[in-house]
């Protein structure tokens, strides 16, 4: 017995890879922590600093705001908001890292659970969601482990392993609904494994472990009965169109028409999928595909169950969003609960092409020294190539992150104002793909979420004096058409106008010729953000 329990501890070899491994995955995540946030950052920001008692009573997926509520109770910045994601996407690299290890097994060494949580921790996808101030890498956490754990229960059938699922199924539900597919189909895989499965056993033993499943499907959702409970209502959407009108007062986009609705097609969720894997060239796209056909030859092999879990999460968890429509779009984020797959397979894969080399080998009964340098070196220019994809990817995230530096054009602004300005926000009109190939337009903002919050700062935190009462001045305005830019030149009476725009190169070609001509008295460039100031002085 002790042998046994000393077989699953981790040697001093594979303790020092797997803290490496997470200083890694850490610093990593680490890096560039205090960047601007974006628009939904604040928004969590504003859900994070309400009360508790109205984050528990307001939310259904209120895990992260009240993580973030804690945190902020000991530094009001945009890392202490990003930590939640920066911890869960550190333990989700120790989870995947723990989950292939179970899956190859103890004696077969650490080089395939190692290059797994390499490719996690490198993941350019996976960094970017755990650097943000959002439920996603709460959500990849949990379905780590609901997977992990699910498996486990179906193997064993003991309770305490259905407990643990339970557990990670209420973390994935508390963080965010768009779990609640993935959920559903597992517990139908499960019931369905159970009921009619290769070891389903006797009659009164299939009604056991469909009843099992039954009551653990129940259990799952607990915090979802919660906050139900606490708000009188139940979810009228996985996805929704905002994160609380509460929270959301100071936008003024114009809303979609009735009609307007989403609907997932296999085309787009393809591409979604795309998404999650290293790589952006087709040549990256076809070595990675490549692995993870031959990492899931190797877990069907390996582990039969799981392999099936796995075919069905990503046939079956799309099915919903194929056939009802969304009131508001969604993209590859609300399925990132199969994103940790494809490092697994990806590195299930390297460990079958060395497998491959040394058995073609072995066939040819050349023990020389050269043929075990070569079984030794595909595997591991395979693992390298993998890894220096991701590692490149991963430094175009840290390049372009953030993708607009609001801070900065925050205490620029705040620096500017002065009392009856107009800060007018120049952008392309918001648009989105719905059920069919007509685009939806949502119109021009007048107002972005980042930049009010980075004034309001700016103001807050000025030498000059109380200046935040400025902001009570301002006038908002949209200048993302040439009409309305004219509109706000051609007003009578002297004014400023602070025009500020996002993405230059993406506005119309008009729209930048009008902004080009305007008789700027300050212009002052960001990364990717421009504001010009300009005086009008209209005859009344």
């Amino acid at each position: 017995m002790a042998n046994a329990i000393g077989s699953r501890l981790l040697s001093r070899r594979e303790t020092l890879a797997l803290g490496a491994l997470l200083l890694l995955a850490l610093v990593l995540r680490l890096y560039k922590l205090d960047a601007s946030f974006w628009n939904d950052e604040v928004l969590m920001h504003k859900g994070a600093s309400l009360p508790l008692k109205e984050i528990l009573s307001h939310r259904f997926n209120f895990l992260y705001y009240l993580l973030a509520h804690i945190c902020l109770t000991g530094a009001d910045n945009e890392a202490m908001l990003r930590l939640p994601s920066v911890s869960a996407g550190v333990l989700g690299v120790l989870a995947l890292y723990c989950f292939a290890r179970r899956i190859v097994g103890v004696p077969n060494g650490i080089s395939l659970p190692l290059l797994a949580g390499l490719l996690l921790s490198v993941s350019a996808y996976h960094l970017e969601r755990s650097q943000e101030a959002r439920f996603y890498a709460l959500v990849i956490l949990a379905s780590i482990l609901m997977t992990w754990t699910l498996w486990q229960a179906l193997l064993t059938r003991s309770w305490p392993a259905w407990a643990v699922f339970c557990l990670s199924a209420n973390l994935g539900v508390a963080t965010q609904l768009t779990v609640l597919p993935y959920l559903g189909v597992l517990l139908a895989a499960a019931g369905l494994w159970v009921a009619a499965g290769p070891n389903a056993g006797t009659s009164r033993t299939r009604l056991i472990g469909v009843a099992t499943v039954a009551v653990v499907g129940v259990l799952s959702v607990i915090p979802l009965y919660a906050s139900s409970l606490a708000q009188g209502r139940l979810p009228d959407a996985l996805v929704s169109s905002g994160e609380d009108p509460a929270d959301d007062e100071s936008t003024s986009a114009t809303p979609d028409p009735p009609e307007a609705s989403y609907r997932l097609t296999p085309a787009v969720y393809a591409r979604y999928l795309l998404t999650f894997m290293p790589g952006t060239r087709p040549g990256e796209r076809v070595f990675f595909s490549a692995l993870m056909l031959l990492g899931f030859v190797s877990l069907c092999t390996r582990a039969p169950l799981l392999g099936i879990l796995l075919v069905v999460q990503v046939l079956a968890v799309p099915l919903p969003f194929f056939v009802v429509r969304m009131e508001h779009w969604f993209n590859s984020r609300y399925f990132c609960s199969l994103m940790p797959f494809i490092p697994l397979l990806i590195a299930m894969g390297v460990s079958v092409a060395g497998d491959l080399v040394r058995r073609a080998l072995a066939s040819g009964r050349d023990p020389s020294l050269a043929a075990r340098r070569v079984a030794f070196a595909v595997p591991s220019l395979l693992a390298a190539a993998a890894l220096l994809i991701s590692s490149r990817d991963a430094a175009g995230h840290f390049k372009d992150f953030p993708e607009h530096d609001w801070k900065s054009m925050g205490n620029h602004v705040a620096s500017l104002l002065e009392p009856g300005d107009t800060l007018a926000f120049a952008r392309s009109p918001i648009v989105h793909r719905g059920s069919t190939s007509t685009v939806r337009e949502k119109g021009y903002d007048s107002r972005s979420n980042a930049l009010e919050f980075y004034i309001r700062r700016g103001l807050r935190d000025s030498d000059s004096g109380n200046r935040e009462d400025l902001f009570d001045t301002l006038t908002f305005a949209a200048a993302g058409s040439p009409a309305q830019i004219r509109a706000l030149t051609a007003q009578p009476g002297p004014r400023r106008i602070l025009f500020v725009s996002r993405s230059e190169e993406s506005l119309s070609k008009p729209v930048r010729k009008l902004l080009n001509e305007l008789p700027s008295t300050n212009t002052i460039k960001v990364k990717g953000l421009t504001v010009r100031v300009v005086a009008v002085h209209n005859a009344a």
